[in-house]
């Protein structure tokens, strides 16, 4: 429960930027637990899109392929079921006037 930490009610102030990476199961526990159902979820490699003609390139291809976790970014499709209770303070450097989401 480490990754909502920032949910608690006493600790519950967005964080800014990239803090941590995050692994399918760990974004996907996120997503139910504020009443999303995932319905698809996968990592990318932006060197997946890239034409295999070097060999490096090959190589990088078989690398991803074996160790999938290992790629740059993550995509995770999922759907809101339900209006959640959850609240988040919205610091003012984040928006000027917003102070809760």
């Amino acid at each position: 429960d480490f990754f909502f930490f920032f949910f608690d009610p006493k600790e519950n102030e967005i964080v800014y930027g990239h803090w941590r990476e995050y692994t399918l199961p760990e974004t996907r526990e996120m997503l139910e637990r504020l009443d999303f159902t995932m319905k698809r979820q996968y990592y990318f490699s932006y060197g997946e899109t890239l034409e295999a003609g070097s060999l490096r390139r090959r190589l990088a291809r078989w690398f991803y392929e074996a160790f999938p976790h290992f790629k740059e970014n993550q995509t995770a499709f999922a759907v809101k079921t339900k209006t959640s209770q959850l609240k988040l303070a919205i610091p003012e450097t984040v928006h000027p006037t917003l102070r809760e989401l």
